[in-house]
């Protein structure tokens, strides 16, 4: 199977791609207890701290089990010119020009 893969805001929804029973979803590759538990924990909590435990986890997991193998990650750099001013990055990757200017 190939997958294409876009930015993701959160790391749940990158996981949640490969992890998954695949009974009901053929297309997940990841089909462990302890993967879908540890996703399902990620996605019930807020806490910053503890969701880095779990994916550290899930990272750790992956590099172990290798569900998927990842071809490649692309690399999107910005540069602006010193007279622009209230550009920052976005980290899904995608231009985002809200309260651009000018000097």
């Amino acid at each position: 199977m190939v997958q294409s893969f876009s930015a993701r805001l959160d790391p749940t929804l990158s996981f949640g791609i490969f992890i998954g029973d695949k009974r009901e979803e053929p297309r997940k590759v990841w089909d462990t207890p302890g993967a879908r538990d540890l996703l399902g924990k990620a996605m019930a909590s807020a806490d910053p701290a503890a969701r880095q435990v779990v994916f550290d986890t899930l990272t750790r997991g992956f590099l172990a089990e290798v569900p998927a193998v990842v071809l490649f990650n692309s690399a999107r750099l910005s540069a602006v010119r010193s007279n622009v001013t209230g550009y920052e990055n976005w980290m899904a990757a995608q231009q985002r020009l809200w309260g651009v200017g000018l000097n």
